[in-house]
């Protein structure tokens, strides 16, 4: 990404202007409304990226006592959700279980944990498509089974 300032300005004028986007190369979008200004200087560029997560089994089986933290503490520009799946596209729901750099009540199952781009020019507020999603998986001990003997 290189150095300087986009300014896109919407006047309003559906006949000289039309709703805009911009997308940079992390996919962060910008976009102006009708009778909008948006301006944003561009430096050198974030990478939203997660390098790993460490996930901790339930104990038993359909116990939601699973964990799992972000592997090396997180960037402190980023904020992170621990996500559902989405089972159709296998990709995060949106459904955000919780915040932070860990959480502790997990089910056995498919989870997302979620980087979201936010610096203080935006005041925490995550960049809309600045995320990067690291899928995980929450295991278990097998169902315990009886049967009947003679």
């Amino acid at each position: 990404m290189t150095c300087g300032t986009v300014v896109f300005v919407n006047d309003g004028n559906p006949f000289t202007s039309s709703l805009g986007t911009i997308t940079d190369d992390n996919n962060c979008e910008g976009t102006v409304v009708w009778g909008g200004r948006w301006e944003e200087t561009v430096d050198q560029g974030v990478v939203v990226e997660l390098d790993s997560v460490v996930a901790t089994p339930a104990t038993c089986f359909n116990l939601n006592d699973g964990s799992a933290f972000i592997h090396g503490q997180g960037n402190p520009l980023f904020t992170y959700t621990w996500e559902t799946n989405d089972i159709a596209t296998n990709l995060p729901t949106g459904t955000v279980l919780g915040n932070g750099i860990a959480y502790n009540n997990f089910y056995p199952g498919t989870y997302w944990a979620v980087a979201h781009y936010a610096d203080s020019s935006s005041f925490g507020v995550p960049y809309s498509g600045c995320d990067f999603g690291y899928q995980f998986t929450i295991s278990s001990a097998a169902q315990l089974t009886t049967a009947a003997t003679n």
